[in-house]
């Protein structure tokens, strides 16, 4: 088996190559990069890898089948014990392999790494999720930067690959992941992440705050049904109208309890850190990412 296997979905960017040289110096001997072309324009040269030197480069083609069949069509081709993500556009930092593997354990089913990034819009959301605890604060926002992200195979086998549906498949992937087992990150960045006006994250409703939302719905339903809930909100959280989508979910599956009688905890809380000491004065043997969880 080979050690690492790196996915790099693209479609007419010419920045791949930077990319696919960013990559080069963290190859071992037993990887690979696999590149899979949905539907460029420019078919991506099948000889990229040779013709820059960078060996164990394989690029497979398929139609304007989207991001979610070509994640799955490299996923069927890999052959590494680990899927090392990357987008086209992004240029991997010196020593991000040796650090997500060194720090990889037998709970661990994927392992991130802090990132830079030059999107002003971004730079809330990375200042949160380069410290966040990724396991406890999944419920936020996407704990871990996809393209900075190492995953265990077998696991991502193990759940059947990416979902398509109106919702971020990376988002997905986490949330399913870590149903059977930990999600971690390094403290080192591992990846400059650039931002663009065609990014998925701008163009696509399924990247939207309501898609994000629903499937946080769609994990915590079977998880709140017959319990006890207690449920902390806000009027103003997130982007507009957030507290209203979760007041309007919430408000029929559970009774609303009050902190000390309550099996299960959901705050969707503008100030985090004081929603976090209300809870843990009032019940102590709560377990944020277990039975005590922050939404947005």
């Amino acid at each position: 088996m080979k050690r690492v296997s790196w996915l790099i979905p693209v479609r007419d960017d010419p920045r791949l190559i930077d990319a696919l040289r960013s990559i080069a110096p963290e190859l071992g001997p037993d990887d690979e990069v696999i590149v899979v072309d949905d539907g460029s324009a420019v078919p991506v040269d099948p000889e990229i890898g040779a013709s820059h030197g960078i060996p164990a480069v394989t690029v497979l083609r398929q139609g304007r089948d989207g991001i979610v069949a070509a994640l799955n069509r490299g996923i069927e081709r890999a052959g590494g014990a680990y899927i090392a993500r990357m987008d086209a556009d992004d240029v991997v930092l010196p020593g991000r392999i040796a650090a997500q593997l060194a720090a990889f354990t037998e709970q661990d089913v994927a392992i991130a790494g802090r990132v830079r990034t030059d999107a002003p819009q971004m730079q809330e959301y990375v200042a949160w999720v380069n410290h966040n605890d990724p396991m406890a604060e999944r419920l936020i926002e996407s704990p871990l930067i996809h393209p900075a992200s190492l995953l265990r195979a077998s696991a991502v086998h193990a759940i059947g690959g990416y979902r398509r549906g109106d919702f971020p498949e990376d988002y997905d992937l986490f949330l399913r992941l870590a149903d059977l087992g930990r999600l971690a990150r390094v403290p080192q960045e591992v990846l400059f992440w650039r931002d663009g006006p065609a990014r998925l994250t701008r163009t696509d409703a399924r990247y939207a705050s309501p898609a994000a939302v629903g499937l946080k719905q769609q994990w915590l339903e079977p998880r709140i049904r017959g319990k006890r809930v207690a449920w902390i909100g806000e009027a103003a959280i997130g982007e507009a109208g957030t507290s209203e989508v979760w007041t309007s979910w919430l408000a029929p599956r559970c009774a609303r309890a009050e902190v000390p009688d309550a099996e299960l905890v959901l705050v969707a809380a503008s100030d985090r850190d004081a929603a976090r000491a209300r809870v843990r004065a009032q019940r102590p043997d709560l377990v944020e990412g277990h039975d005590f969880w922050m939404l947005a």
